[in-house]
């Protein structure tokens, strides 16, 4: 039995992996959430943020200053951009 065809066109998008940890809170930040994805899901579910961020979908939230470490201040903002990133779905 044949796969089912999908819709579209197929695309290999190549996205420079290297990242230089290290160089500063924001990308070190980046990298352990990265590691922390499902080892067989973290290129789709990147791509599918990327695809949000475009698209609007994540919403505006302010820019918590990675400097100051105030856990309150970062939960804050932390729960302000989970909240913009919920979608309704039907």
């Amino acid at each position: 039995m044949a796969r089912p065809k999908k819709n579209g066109i197929r695309r290999h998008l190549h996205i420079d992996p290297y990242i230089w940890a290290g160089e500063s809170a924001r990308m070190d930040k980046l990298v352990v959430w990265y590691d922390a994805l499902p080892a067989r899901q973290r290129t789709r579910m990147v791509v599918d943020l990327l695809v949000a961020a475009i698209h609007g979908e994540l919403g505006v939230a302010a820019a918590a200053d990675m400097k100051d470490e105030d856990s309150a201040q970062n939960k804050s903002a932390l729960s302000e951009l989970l909240k913009n990133m919920a979608m309704d779905e039907e």
